[in-house]
């Protein structure tokens, strides 16, 4: 930033002949100093109240630097003088004055401040000062706090001492009486009337309307004009800055003085040439943003925005990355782990964000609990809520107040909530490319309180900057993406490929598709060793290049037609020859497949396994159960497809028609990879509190069992199992009655057992043992000690609940199995997620992030904190096209966020069907080698005669045969094989399976 122009202008005032000479040479460059103490030198001067309205005027772009100067060397009156005769034009700036003029809790002064204005109280209750400087110096003390009462009543009722007011009422000073008795009408909300009583009764005005006169500004006016007097000099205050902004970003000279981010203070922020206050500090981590022109002045545009008192509304097209600058911006301003992000769906309720009475340890009992709106408002959170386009009426209803005065209304507790400092409403509105971004939202509840920003999409040249900035590696081939991508994007908007590709909704490209391409093959390039962007690549490493766009662009799409323009599409762009297109397109790519005791290798991926973790008997019957699996080379592909997105962290989702192997694949790959696997089935009955969890009546069991879990970990690490075999026999038939007394009175017996074992010194544990020794020695001491404390402390409520259940019922915040599933690091498959209610996907929206790091608020609980994804979470969601009644498609922004594949049926390759026959007959079909064919030979009739409408159910209505109907069979004659014989077994199986829906004619 170039403050030379500043100079320039500031120099040209005549109020600079009162500087001291070494400020000016110091403004003007004829002394040689840095940047730190040229800011200093600035600061100094802006907080004399002479210059400070020129400083803003002459320094507007750098002023929250000089502001954020005062506290290393103001006094109390400076600040406060400094802060009210500008903030109403820089309101941004009262988070500065809060924060220096009041402590960190609400409504408490700074000592300085209170305290220099009871001393002035005393002074001129001992006479220590004569009345006319005793006059003066209060004067400007109250003129200071008048102002900034008038300009955030809230926010400065802190700086109020009534005893002091009281007293300075009968000053003889008659501007002091006058400021004291306005300051105390604003301080105790009096109306007009009291106000003009209690100028009679302290003789200011009156009847006669005595002139108030005193100084103000260097000049002698009357104080019963103030208002009017203050309304001018703010007017006047505000059209020098509008005249001075474009002159100064014309003026330009020879000589420069730049100013870059590392000389700002701390407590300033530069958000692409705008000064924002960052009252906690720099962050720990920098901002992962490339500096591109369409990022700056997206950027720049935001923080301009965030100066505004008003709420901010950012619109743009799904990928221009409306929600990841905010974030961005939130941790440069190091507000990011305090940032709450909410999804609207028409069916939220308003209650979950404003709060609701819940039950408390004791049960029975019942205490408000705030909900996350109201959790933010109180502790000065930002609160970004997407899509808010798509939130009801009654949610908005809750959020005007909150836009309109800065207050939140509870109307079932009758409270009023004013927003705390450090509060900012942000909104994300989502556009299609043909709408304008100041035609959104205009009829909407509350469109004429918001700030609107428009975030647009980068240009090609800055998605090539910003690969090769995020991706170093991929330097060399980055025109090559961008090619294809540009391609491939331009096919996805044309007519004539919406009309072949038959989707209803149809998925757009957008550069997160891009950046996920770009993802992929910089992982390969590091799979495969290349340190340099200039190694050569090998046939084998751009097949995986090719292959990985494949995925990205067209894994998703469902018909031949569609898939293989793209496919060709991007090998004319990767200039791959045709010969090897066919092959591929042809199914000749079959990935090699290794499954060994630690490594999955399926083609270019290699996943590491899930080490052993026999630590209950559910998972280890879980790995024991092995079901028929036939690895086709079908079932290659796909598994290859799903396991790169495993590798990556990226949520898949899968789309196919049922009996295609969608489930089979992924439960398969949990059974290779060692990981628990929680299938959800979601209906349109489905709600967010089946998957995130609820409030529900609970028994002792319900409640014991978490419990118990911990137990059972925490006693293994802590002390021998063989050694306490009977105490551990003895709580295990107690669980097993479920006598509630006992099993409390044990568990409380082993939390004496740990306060003494952590009281003893460590050189004495076990001492016999050395091995032992080694292995108590390699747990983590303070950090099991302080779970065995969290234990007992938990052991003690469910003591309470024990003890009132039989009384009363409880009810308890269970978690859903897919919040339970992220704190795990278990996988989570959700089936037929496009029948689930949107406020059902919304709520689930921030766990799909690519690369991991998801998490989840459990708004209904309550919680602002978020509960953060295990780095081995992973969800998988599985639907059928949406080709049918009643079946839909998934909202674009939701749909966007995952890795789409469309899963063709097996059967359309006869190897793959003979395959997966065999895999089922098992050594049935030995000494019969025909068998398989004709299995193979009567599903492909039957299929054939329900899709060209032979066949009819007892519905009048068309059969739908496929993998899973043939696989029923073939379970079902595994079983009754040895006792009816493979092909009286293969007759019975038919009949049940694929003959009694039929009619009777069809039959």
């Amino acid at each position: 930033m170039d403050c030379s122009k500043f100079d320039q202008r500031f120099l040209s005032s005549p109020l600079i002949s009162s500087l001291p000479p070494d400020a000016i040479s110091i403004i003007s460059g004829s002394a040689r100093v840095d940047n730190g103490l040229y800011l200093d030198t600035l600061s100094r001067i802006a907080i004399d109240p002479n210059f400070t309205s020129l400083i803003l005027i002459c320094y507007e772009p750098i002023f929250t630097d000089l502001v954020a100067r005062w506290r290393g060397f103001a006094t109390v009156e400076q600040l406060a003088a400094g802060f009210a005769r500008v903030l109403p034009v820089v309101p941004f700036l009262a988070d500065f004055a809060e924060e220096f003029l009041l402590r960190s809790g609400p409504g408490e002064a700074a000592p300085g401040f209170l305290t220099r204005m009871e001393r002035l109280s005393d002074e001129l209750r001992l006479s220590e000062l004569s009345t006319v400087d005793h006059g003066e110096r209060s004067l400007d003390m109250l003129l200071s706090l008048h102002r900034l009462l008038c300009f955030r009543r809230e926010a400065f009722l802190g700086l109020v001492n009534a005893d002091v007011l009281f007293g300075l009422m009968r000053h003889e000073y008659l501007p002091v009486r006058y400021l004291s008795v306005r300051i105390l009408s604003i301080y105790l909300k009096a109306a007009d009337r009291a106000q003009e009583a209690m100028f009679s009764r302290f003789g200011v005005g009156g009847t006669a309307k005595e002139k108030v006169l005193g100084l103000w500004e260097g000049r002698e006016v009357d104080y019963g004009f103030l208002m009017l007097l203050e309304a001018e000099r703010l007017e006047k205050l505000s059209k020098d800055l509008e005249t001075a902004r474009p002159v100064n970003d014309e003026m330009s000279i020879g000589n420069s003085r730049v100013i870059n981010s590392s000389d700002l203070s701390p407590l300033a922020a530069d958000l692409c040439g705008v000064l924002i206050p960052r009252l906690r500090g720099p962050p720990s981590q920098s901002s992962s943003i490339v500096d591109t022109h369409t990022t700056r002045k997206n950027i720049n545009s935001i923080a301009q925005a965030l100066r505004s008192p008003r709420p901010l509304l950012i619109t743009g097209q799904s990928g221009s990355g409306k929600t990841y600058l905010v974030h961005q911006i939130a941790q440069v301003l190091n507000t990011l782990n305090d940032m709450i992000s909410i999804h609207l769906g028409d069916q939220t309720d308003a209650k979950l964000l404003v709060g609701a009475y819940t039950t408390t340890d004791a049960p029975g009992s019942f205490e408000w609990r705030a909900g996350v709106l109201t959790t933010a408002v109180r502790e000065g959170r930002w609160l970004l809520v997407e899509d808010i386009d798509q939130a009801p009426k009654d949610v908005l209803s809750v959020l005007l107040p909150l836009m309109e005065r800065g207050e939140l209304v509870i109307p079932s507790r009758g409270d009023k909530i004013a927003a705390a400092r450090g509060f900012k409403l942000i909104a994300t509105i989502r556009t299609a490319p043909s709408i304008k971004s100041d035609m959104v939202a205009m009829n909407s509840l509350g469109s004429r309180l918001w700030e609107r920003v428009n975030v647009e999409m980068p240009s090609g040249e800055e998605l090539n900057t910003i690969i090769d900035s995020r991706f170093p590696l991929l330097v060399g081939i980055s025109p090559t993406l961008m090619d294809v991508y540009h391609d491939v994007q331009k096919t996805y908007s044309e007519p004539s490929f919406f009309a072949i590709s038959k989707t209803s909704l149809g998925r757009l490209i957008s550069p997160r598709d891009l950046m996920k391409w770009c993802k992929r093959v910089h992982a390969l390039y590091i799979s495969v060793g290349i340190a340099t962007s200039h190694e050569p690549l090998s046939d084998g490493v751009f097949d995986g290049i090719f292959m990985e766009a494949v995925d990205c662009f067209a894994g998703s799409l469902q018909t031949k037609e569609a898939r293989t323009l793209i496919v060709k599409r991007v090998a004319s762009n990767m200039h791959i020859p045709s010969q090897r297109i066919d092959l591929f397109l042809g199914g000749g790519h079959i990935p090699g497949y290794s499954d060994s005791e630690r490594i999955l290798v399926v083609g270019r991926v290699k996943l590491k396994k899930r080490k052993k973790e026999p630590v209950g008997p559910k998972r280890r019957r879980g790995y024991a159960q092995r079901r028929p699996f036939a690895t086709t080379n079908h079932a290659a592909r796909l598994l290859e497809q799903v396991g790169v997105a495993i590798r990556l962290a990226e949520p898949v989702l899968l789309v196919g028609e049922t009996g295609t192997g969608k489930t089979a694949v992924v439960q398969q790959l949990a059974d290779m990879m060692r990981f628990n696997l929680t299938v959800i089935n979601l209906s349109q009955q489905t709600e967010s509190g089946d998957l995130l969890g609820g409030f529900k009546p609970v028994d002792m069991k319900t409640l014991a069992i978490p419990l118990k879990e911990r137990f059972d970990g925490l006693f293994e690490k802590t002390f021998s199992l063989k050694r306490n075999k009977r105490f551990l026999d003895a709580l295990n038939k107690f669980w097993s009655k479920q006598q509630w007394n006992r099993v409390i009175t044990l568990w409380g017996e082993a939390v004496k057992m740990a306060d003494q074992f952590f009281a003893a010194p460590k050189v004495e544990e076990l001492e016999d043992k050395p091995a032992k020794k080694r292995k108590l020695d390699d747990v983590d001491r303070p950090v099991l000690q302080a779970k065995w404390t969290n234990f007992a402390n938990d052991l003690s409520n469910l003591e309470k609940h024990n003890s009132q259940l039989d009384k009363s019922f409880a009810f308890s915040f269970v978690e859903g199995s897919l919040v339970k599933a992220a704190r795990n690091g278990d996988w989570v498959l959700l089936d037929e997620i496009n029948l689930a209610a949107a406020d059902t996907l919304e709520s689930i929206a921030d766990l799909l992030k690519d690369g991991g790091g998801g998490s989840i608020l459990l708004s209904e609980k309550g919680d602002v904190e978020r509960v953060k994804a295990h780095p081995d979470f992973r969800i998988f969601a599985c639907m059928n096209p949406a080709t049918d009644v009643g079946k839909r498609d998934l909202p674009p922004g939701l749909r966007s966020r995952f890795t789409e594949l469309y899963v063709t049926s097996p059967d359309q390759e006869l190897s793959n069907l003979l395959a997966i026959i065999r895999e089922y007959l098992g050594n049935l079909a030995v000494g019969d080698d025909i068998v398989v064919a004709d299995i193979a030979s009567v599903y492909m009739e039957a299929k054939r005669l329900s899709e060209d409408q032979q066949l009819v159910d007892g519905a009048n209505q068309r059969p739908h045969y496929s993998i899973r109907t043939l696989t029923r069979t073939l379970s079902y004659v595994f079983e009754i094989a040895p006792v009816y014989g493979l092909r009286r077994s293969l007759y019975e199986g038919f009949c049940m399976s694929f003959l009694t829906l039929l009619d009777q004619a069809s039959e």
